[in-house]
């Protein structure tokens, strides 16, 4: 069985896709453990470019013993994309109170979704 990169993403920002390509995504919400059960069996790699620690703790508690290799500086982008590989975004269901305030985090508190990606039209997603 083929294992992929497990791409963890704060939001799709305009700025990952490649000028000049369409692309294709298909977005399906997904539950906490159903996440955690993708990394057990098709993650080779866990790359996250989530930088609120809140969060991170929340996926970190429950996570499988591999290693979450944490992006500090850039972000991702579809260049980088291979057929099979699984992007999570994870957000959190309701806003701070304050702006950019680091509140507690619980898995219940997490709204993730999964995105495949084609480029378009060759690929299969």
């Amino acid at each position: 069985m083929s294992k992929y990169e497990c791409i963890l993403l704060p939001s799709i920002p305009a700025s990952i896709f490649p000028d000049n390509t369409e692309w294709v995504l298909e977005v399906t919400p997904v539950k906490f453990a159903e996440m955690l059960y993708d990394f057990g069996v098709w993650c080779l790699n866990i790359i996250s470019y989530i930088r609120h620690e809140p969060t991170m703790r929340a996926i970190k508690q429950y996570a499988p013993a591999t290693e979450i290799i944490q992006v500090t500086s850039g972000e991702y982008s579809l260049e980088r994309y291979r057929r099979g590989d699984l992007i999570f975004v994870i957000g959190l269901r309701k806003r701070a109170p304050t702006s950019g305030a680091d509140v507690e985090v619980t898995i219940d508190d997490l709204k993730i979704l999964m995105v495949r990606a084609r480029r378009k039209p060759q690929e299969p997603l």
